[in-house]
């Protein structure tokens, strides 16, 4: 039986229609019969097998170079747990059928999937309730609601929602003749209003050119944030420090000491004074525990001002303050 060397280490090679197929990992393809998946699809002899390859794997991470390790891999793991005894114990490829045939390469690439996902999801760092997950919650809802950016609809998606009848039916009617499902159907809602649109009527223009100009009107008079809306923008501050600050005390050693203070919507408008403090460790105890008196030093202190050159500004009565 022939042996090649690759990196420095001898591998025995089995004829190629036995059992090796080629290493590319292409998602083109998905077996409709395969060996074992699901979340336990490991023995516990492939999972030592894997294992004891971590180490190696880690190694590529440095500079994020997979493909000779996972080379590596499949030629090993395809001498040690060859597709074959799984899909059909006792047999030996040349006497397998076209379709049989088949099912083993398609077996084989999936397997070189869940290889691949199985150090990846065991080796690499993953995000939890982390600054980066806190950045990407923030962004996506509480930063446009801050800064304003409600994106304006487009005249098409304007039409749909003043006459959904005329796109609704035609709609379904397209996604039921092309057999689309799920995701599938949003280019298909996206193509049909948008011919609905482009033959709309003089008086459906009109009308949608109208309904597009109140909206504008509507954001620009006036303060439309209900109070719920405007604790929400309360609320999102801890969320929005700790996405700014939390990577840049890890990574800085510094320690953030942040107070803000103003009026609390949700308590009936009455103003608070909250500080939130990054850098120190997990274990490690608030700083108001240890100095008590440091919230109420700091709101002597900061009330005063905040009263003459902010809250002045906006209401004569102050009221009080509280911790």
């Amino acid at each position: 039986m022939p042996a090649i060397l690759v990196l420095g280490l001898p591998v025995i090679l089995t004829p190629i229609s036995a059992h090796i197929c080629p290493y590319h990992t292409s998602t083109l393809f998905r077996p409709s019969v395969m060996a074992a998946t699901g979340r336990g699809w490991p023995t516990e002899e492939m999972n030592a097998f894997l294992e004891a390859r971590k180490d190696a794997y880690n190694a590529c991470r440095k500079k994020k170079k997979y493909r000779t390790f996972f080379n590596h891999t499949a030629c090993e793991w395809s001498v040690e747990f060859p597709i074959i005894e799984e899909l059909f114990p006792g047999r030996k490829f040349p006497d397998l059928s076209v379709d049989e045939k088949k099912q083993h390469a398609e077996a084989w690439m999936k397997r070189q999937e869940q290889i691949k996902d199985w150090y990846r999801w065991h080796c690499n760092p993953r995000q939890r309730t982390t600054a980066t997950s806190d950045v990407l919650r923030v962004q996506r809802a509480m930063v446009n609601i801050i800064y304003e950016k409600d994106r304006r609809k487009k005249p098409y998606e304007k039409f749909a929602e003043l006459y959904p009848d005329d796109v609704e039916n035609e709609y379904r009617d397209a996604c039921a003749e092309e057999n689309k499902t799920g995701k599938e159907c949003l280019p298909v809602w996206t193509r049909v209003a948008k011919s609905k649109w482009k033959n709309a009527t003089p008086e459906q223009v009109k009308a949608v050119e109208d309904a597009l100009d109140a909206d504008e009107k509507g954001k620009e008079s006036g303060d439309p944030e209900s109070v719920e809306q405007k604790q929400k923008l309360v609320d999102s501050v801890p969320g929005i420090l700790s996405a700014a600050l939390g990577p840049l005390a890890q990574k800085s050693g510094l320690a953030f000491f942040v107070t803000y203070i103003g009026p609390f919507p949700g308590s009936g408008g009455a103003v608070k004074m909250r500080t939130i403090q990054h850098g120190e460790h997990d274990d490690a105890p608030v700083l108001g525990e240890i100095c008590p008196d440091y919230e109420q030093m700091m709101l002597d202190r900061v009330a005063p001002y905040y009263n003459l050159h902010v809250r002045s500004m906006c209401l004569s009565i102050v009221p009080c303050f509280r911790r």
